[in-house]
This record gives structure tokens, C-alpha cells and sequence, in this order.
């Protein structure tokens, strides 16, 4: 790629965004040799190149980042009221906007985590997590299993222990599906157990329903989520 153009004029940066669909995986390779794994319902804004010395990126949604590493040039991922730093390493994001958390977990390498609010700064080592609450500003440090949130590249669902609003809203942007709760406090409940993305979804919800307390009314593209026995 020339830099430049023949009169010695710089040639203008263009800008890119990748759109990824429910029920859809992308992948993007950046100019700086980057790799971006992108999941449903993921927004990637990047430049063609990367001018000065700094490289950054805009995400709205989950990604895997695997960075290539250049130490004079520190790669940035803004997100919503914060940003993540590192020079080169291998981390995953989930910072959708409908959600009141970004989590920021480290593979390998090392990262800064900076909320914009609060100006809180961590530094992650691998196998840490950084959970930043929107509402509060608050960034919480805590050691987590790694698989859990990036089994999603290997097309699986991985639940050690999560609750059935956040299975949820996982399955709602893989499904393309709408969820009302008609028993609000089933948002609580816990679920546990390890589902295949290319699962039917009327086979991933059966499972569920075995596993908890709940009854899933399917209506199109709609769900309903009652107790068992109201």
C-alpha cells in the first residue's frame, strides 16, 4: 500500500465500519497485521491505515482482539465511557449498548482498562477480567475462567454459572429474538451447562427448561418466560 501520493501530497485515511448481523461471526484482518473476531451484533469502526503512534479502533459490541505487537505504537479500543490499551496481546470485549457493563478479559499479554467517568485505571494480567458498571462509573477487577467468554469464537455458549437474563441476552442476539419476561424475577435464576451456537433454538431453550425452574411460550420470533407451577 503507498502512503503516500506521487507528488508528495498525503493521502487522506479512510474509515471503515463493519456490521455484524444477529446470528453472524466476522472476522477482520487490520492493516497492522491486527486480527478482530467479531460476534453478533458487533459494530467495528478502523481506519485503512494506521498513521502516527498511536492505533485505535472503535467497538460497540463483543470482539476477540489478537494484536500484533509494536511497541512504539500503543493500539487503543474505544468503547462507551472508556477505552482499553495495550501494546500487543490477546483479549476479549463485550460492550453492547444495551447492556450496563463492559467486560474486558485478557488471554494473554497485558492491558489497561481507563473508564472515562471515574478515571479509574487497571492494569489486567492474564485471566483477570474488568467489569466497568455504566451507571455507577465503578470498574470491579476479579479472576475469572477464560473460556467462558470467548467460547463464542469456537461457536459455543459456555455457562459455568450465569443467570437467565444474561443467557438471555446471548441467545437474543444470536437467535434474532425478542424476550418479555412475564415473571420478572426468572431474570435471576441460575443456569449452568455448555450449548452448541448451531443448536436449534427450540432444542437450546428445551434444555434450559430441564435445567431451571422456567417455561419458555414461543410465539415467532418472540419468547415468553414464565415460573414453572404460576
Amino acid at each position: 500500500e503507498q502512503d503516500s501520493l506521487a507528488d508528495g501530497a498525503t493521502k487522506e485515511i479512510g474509515y471503515n465500519t463493519v456490521n455484524v448481523p444477529y446470528g453472524g461471526t466476522y472476522t477482520v484482518e487490520l492493516c497492522d497485521g491486527t486480527k478482530v473476531y467479531l460476534n453478533s451484533g458487533t459494530t467495528l469502526e478502523f481506519p485503512s491505515r494506521f498513521d502516527g503512534k498511536v492505533r485505535s479502533v472503535i467497538l460497540k459490541g463483543e470482539a476477540y482482539f489478537d494484536v500484533r505487537k509494536d511497541v512504539a505504537r500503543r493500539f487503543i479500543v474505544h468503547l462507551k465511557e472508556s477505552n482499553v490499551t495495550v501494546l500487543g496481546t490477546s483479549f476479549n470485549i463485550k460492550a453492547y449498548g444495551d447492556e450496563d457493563y463492559i467486560y474486558t478479559t485478557l488471554v494473554e499479554g497485558k492491558v489497561r482498562f481507563t473508564s472515562e467517568k471515574e478515571h479509574e485505571e487497571v492494569t489486567l494480567r492474564p485471566g483477570m477480567q474488568s467489569v466497568l458498571n455504566l451507571k455507577s462509573g465503578k470498574t470491579e477487577l476479579k479472576e475469572v475462567e477464560v473460556e467462558q467468554f470467548t467460547a463464542w469464537r469456537q461457536g459455543r455458549f459456555v455457562f459455568p454459572s450465569t443467570t437467565l437474563g444474561d443467557l438471555m441476552c446471548q441467545l437474543k442476539r444470536w437467535y434474532d429474538i425478542d424476550v418479555v419476561y412475564l415473571s420478572p424475577e426468572a431474570k435471576g435464576y441460575e443456569f449452568r451447562g455448555a450449548i452448541n451456537r448451531d443448536m436449534d433454538l427450540k432444542n437450546v431453550l428445551a434444555i434450559v427448561e430441564k435445567t431451571s425452574n422456567v417455561v419458555f411460550d414461543i410465539n415467532g420470533r418472540t419468547i415468553k418466560v414464565t415460573i414453572k407451577n404460576e
